[in-house]
């Protein structure tokens, strides 16, 4: 079970697959099925998801890994 603050900043619902995979001395979990599709702009890769993503959300993913 992710604490709700995780959850939040993750985006999981409910029913949402994740995967799961030996990080370090812990685990990182991922929701399953998300890939960053990179198309290049001006020489330089970017990413060209549509999933949008805020301060808010950084800053809540930042704080998650520090702990």
């Amino acid at each position: 079970m992710l604490p709700k603050s995780i959850r939040d900043a993750l985006g999981l619902l409910p029913g949402t697959k994740v995967d799961i995979s030996p990080y370090g001395a812990g685990v990182q979990v991922v929701p399953a099925g998300r890939t960053a599709r990179l198309v290049e702009e001006n020489g330089v890769l970017v990413s060209a998801g549509n999933t949008p993503v805020d301060d808010d959300i950084l800053f809540g993913l930042i704080d998650a890994g520090r702990k």
